[in-house]
């Protein structure tokens, strides 16, 4: 049975934001002509226009040594530049007291660049404010509002915790805790839909990727990271892979994701893992991201020269929601081999994958991922492993049947040790979304995608293969309708700069 102690504290959260957000006083003029007044007084006049400002909702607390009753009122703002200003400098105003007066964490700033901003420069600021009640009117404190605040609790909220609590232990007496689980799913997917919605109303989008240290996550994990360098609020979800990533799109739970192109295909067409849940029709693409190559990493002293000679052997085809196990099981189709034909069938994935060749627990491995990859590069200076070609004929079928693939080559020297060419087959990663992502936002992220990749591109160098030039290169699925508007207005606009 699933501890007791999770979904109190699931429901504790649930409940104490639901009640934050009740109290709509302070209101969001007073609140704006506050900040307004704060930025003019307290940091710099005439420096910034508060473009806009919204009410994200309130926490009521209780000053111990006066008594008067508090709201902590919470805001997303974004403030534009009138003039030139350097908040990175070390002889002036800075970022860090930008933030104190605003009530926001140093991480609820972005928009600041290195070296100073320009006129017309954006920041989004999460901030917040602190009022206090007096003689019926709610006055704004000298001082910011704590910025890591302890929710106040009612009587009213105190009670309704104490009967979730009550009915807990009842069930778990009365059904000997069958019930326990149910009560924790049902307060943890409460807790997950708040999260999003409250992501959404921050401009913070989530982006499922992929197992934890994979490709996809180390990917998005970057941009999570670095939101104060590029503005592109993320928060990034560890998932099995590209199967899961389609159904969580499609499903509504998340904003973005990262999936193989072909899978993305098999889920428009409800086709492969996807026949039995049929069509995910309201998935769309963004953007091509970088290409993966179907890659079969053998140990180096055996003498399995071909995808044939993998017959009763050790093998690992990737986690089950993953888009490297379909890539696995087509190929193994293709040349008539079975799952029963293998001595061993692990799905464990390419981090558990190089742990158990390195321990000699495997004779074959499969991955669909970019080419190089660190945990490869790993491998493959050890001069414990090589690459299996993919045949002519097997690249061949492959396309016949499924029409998804690209033929593809890894270049000599890509990993340690590989002297030759090997042969393979290609699909392209690709950022998805669903249909009914409004166009605004779309163009907004697409932005904020090419932006970040430029500011980014020397910490991780997939990022540099992120273009618009290939932004459709490979994409298997309808693109979402706002993203060729998009290209269009840029070329528009690239030329009229041109002709000035």
């Amino acid at each position: 049975m699933a501890s007791r102690t999770p979904f109190r504290s699931y429901f504790l959260l649930v409940v104490l934001l639901l009640v934050a957000a009740c109290d709509k006083q302070p209101g969001e003029e007073t609140l704006r002509t506050e900040v307004s007044g704060l930025l003019e007084r307290e940091f710099a006049p005439e420096l910034f226009d508060i473009t806009s400002l919204r009410r994200m909702g309130s926490a009521p607390s209780r000053d111990k040594a006066t008594g008067d009753q508090r709201q902590t009122v919470y805001f997303n703002a974004q403030l534009r530049f009138r003039k030139d200003f350097d908040l990175t400098a070390w002889d002036h105003l800075s970022a860090t007291s930008l933030a104190f007066l605003l009530g926001a964490t140093e991480r609820g700033i972005t928009g600041i660049r290195q070296g100073g901003n320009r006129a017309g420069d954006v920041l989004r600021v999460h901030g917040s404010r602190m009022y206090a009640l007096r003689q019926g009117t709610w006055r704004p404190l000298l001082v910011a509002a704590d910025r890591n605040p302890g929710f106040g609790q009612s009587a009213e909220t105190s009670n309704i915790i104490a009967k979730i609590s009550a009915l807990a232990e009842q069930a778990v007496r009365r059904y000997g805790g069958a019930e326990g689980a149910l009560i924790d799913r049902e307060l943890q997917a409460s807790l997950e839909r708040i999260q999003r919605q409250l992501d959404q109303l921050a401009e913070v989008l989530s982006v499922a990727s992929g197992p934890a240290g994979g490709a996809y996550h180390r990917y998005i994990q970057l941009l999570e990271d670095n939101v104060g360098r590029t503005g592109f609020g993320v928060r990034n979800l560890t998932t099995q892979g590209s199967v899961q990533n389609c159904q969580l799109v499609q499903s509504g739970s998340v904003d973005l994701a990262i999936a193989q192109s072909n899978i993305a295909a098999l889920a428009i067409a409800g086709e492969g893992p996807f026949r039995q849940q049929g069509r995910l029709k309201d998935i769309r693409a963004l953007s091509a991201l970088f290409p993966e190559y179907l890659q079969v990493v053998v140990t180096q002293g055996s003498n399995i020269n071909s995808l044939a000679a993998l017959k009763g052997r050790r093998i690992d085809i990737g986690v089950p929601d993953s888009g490297t196990r379909v890539d696995a099981l087509r190929l193994l189709a293709t040349i008539g081999l079975k799952l029963p034909d293998f001595a061993e069938v692990r799905e464990s994935g390419l981090e558990d994958a190089v742990q158990a060749m390195r321990a000699g627990e495997l004779d074959a491995f499969f991955t669909t991922l970019q080419a190089p990859t660190p945990a490869l590069q790993n491998l493959f200076a050890s001069n414990a492993v090589r690459l299996v070609p993919i045949t002519p004929e097997t690249r061949t079928a492959m396309l016949d049947t499924h029409g998804v693939y690209r033929h593809a080559t890894i270049a000599a020297h890509t990993y340690p040790g590989q002297h030759t060419p090997v042969p393979t087959l290609s699909v392209t990663a690709t950022l998805i979304v669903r249909a009914d992502l409004p166009d605004a936002r779309v163009a907004k992220i697409l932005d904020q995608l090419f932006d970040s990749a430029t500011t980014l591109a020397r910490e991780n160098l997939r990022l540099t293969l992120l273009s618009r030039q290939r932004a459709q290169e490979g994409v298997l699925i309808p693109m979402h309708t706002a993203v060729g508007d998009y290209f269009a207005n840029r070329r528009e606009s690239a030329v009229t700069k041109g002709s000035k």
